[in-house]
């Protein structure tokens, strides 16, 4: 169960991290 939980977690916090990781190289190129 906690462990479940702690997987999700930072499932989650990757996925965020590699969105705006993926928004700060790629947007200032376009620009």
């Amino acid at each position: 169960m906690y462990i479940c939980l702690y997987l999700c977690v930072c499932d989650i916090f990757f996925f965020f991290f590699f969105f705006f990781f993926f928004l700060y190289i790629y947007i200032p190129n376009n620009l």
